[in-house]
């Protein structure tokens, strides 16, 4: 959902390594673009909860987007579609480098040692689950 949002992959520029995965357990998420529209953003951070036990299901994602697409293709909403409009527009101009790193195929990481990192946090503060 992020790179449909943003043309760009999750963390691109980014070496996908323990230190990446570390973050994101302890609750580093991708940015938007400004432009983008705020529904979009609030299902996209929903679906990126730390706690996967309060992501949406698919069928729960599929619903909302169906009645954007519906309300969209019926002119009952105007405002939202205009919203992705203007999104789409400010879309190509955000450019972020891609890592030399051939970060987009399979690899093998060391959960062990995001683990020990993680666990010199309060457990408390980890709601991310490896």
């Amino acid at each position: 959902m992020i790179e449909i949002a943003m043309g760009v992959r999750a963390f691109d520029g980014r070496k996908f390594d323990n230190e990446l995965a570390t973050e994101i357990c302890l609750g580093k998420r991708p940015q938007f673009n400004k432009g983008t529209l705020r529904n979009y953003n609030n299902l996209v951070k929903w679906c990126l909860n730390v706690n996967s036990k309060k992501r949406p299901t698919a069928s729960t994602i599929c619903y909302y987007i169906k009645n954007w697409l519906d309300e969209m293709n019926n002119g009952y909403n105007y405002k939202v579609m205009s919203q992705f409009y203007e999104a789409d527009k400010i879309k190509p101009k955000f450019k972020s480098p891609i890592h030399p790193d051939n970060m987009y195929s399979s690899k093998k990481i060391s959960t062990n040692e995001i683990v020990n990192i993680i666990e010199k946090f309060d457990s408390d503060e980890i709601l991310c689950i490896l």
